[in-house]
């Protein structure tokens, strides 16, 4: 019966009868690794990245399409930066373009849909279970745009309208965070400067946190979707599970209350206890 199995195998090697090789598309990427920097002081929330104390922190890059080439790096360069202090997170965003009169600036309302627009989208796993998340979205109008990622978002998808309200498809539009955002423009392209109190977010005990995080970049004029951690074109940015990691200090949690919502789809309730 062995010498059976032999032949067999040798057989089927000398017919080339074997595993078709990986292609670059098939194989998992590793997911790319940032650090938060303890900032010296807190920057001014005004959009137009000035303060100095951002040159302490080191750039995030090497954004990915998504759409319209998947797996390209993207057309216009993104560069982001992470700090902290004491109370919050704050995220900073170059967002260049060689055709700065092409930006499609899009509406001023509060979640209005990013698909309509140039848009920047941050998402937070705090709990790193690749799951579940907080999303942070503005586009250059300065909207704020914010929700829930429940099972990876599974049926949602980002930029949903103001018409698909609710909790419905593993994204949640009704979560509103206390948090603050200021945008600008000039010949160069556009710019986002985030601040997220860290008693918006729920996490781990205080102490060194490696948090899932994933960066996204919408170019609306040539539908162009980019993203820091690579994503395939059949999922979109709240594919948790293949983000990025950010390590930092997180400060130790304190009761807060934020903007409540319906408990379905798997969301949980964001009242928080010390």
């Amino acid at each position: 019966m062995k010498a059976k199995q032999t032949v067999a195998v040798l057989t089927a090697l000398a017919l080339g009868v074997c595993p078709p090789p990986l292609h670059p598309q098939d194989q998992v990427p590793v997911p790319p690794t940032a650090e938060a920097v303890l900032l010296s002081s807190p920057p001014i929330v005004d959009g137009r990245l000035e303060d100095a104390v951002w040159l302490e922190s080191s750039d995030i890059s090497g954004f990915i399409q998504r759409e319209p080439s998947e797996g390209r790096p993207a057309s216009q360069d993104t560069r982001v930066r992470l700090g902290y202090d004491g109370e919050n997170l704050y995220v900073a965003a170059w967002l260049l373009d060689a055709d700065p009169s092409g930006i499609v600036v899009g509406e001023t309302l509060r979640d209005a849909s990013l698909d309509d627009s140039d848009a920047f989208v941050v998402v937070l796993d705090t709990y790193r279970d690749r799951q579940n998340g907080f999303v942070f979205a503005t586009t250059p109008a300065g909207i704020e745009y914010d929700g829930q990622v429940a099972g990876e978002g599974v049926g949602g998808g980002a930029g949903s309208g103001r018409q698909q309200r609710g909790s419905a498809g593993g994204f949640n539009l009704n979560w509103d965070g206390s948090w603050d955002v200021a945008t600008s423009r000039d010949e160069r392209g556009w710019y986002a400067e985030i601040r997220i109190p860290f008693s918006t977010l729920r996490y781990q005990a205080g102490g060194t946190q490696q948090w899932g995080v994933n960066f996204e970049r919408k170019v609306r004029r040539n539908n162009e979707e980019s993203m820091w951690a690579p994503v395939p074109r059949q999922f979109n940015v709240y594919r948790i599970s293949l983000a990025g990691t950010v390590s930092l200090e997180a400060p130790t949690r304190r009761a807060v209350t934020v903007s409540p919502y319906v408990l379905a789809d798997g969301f949980k309730d964001y009242q928080l206890a010390s």
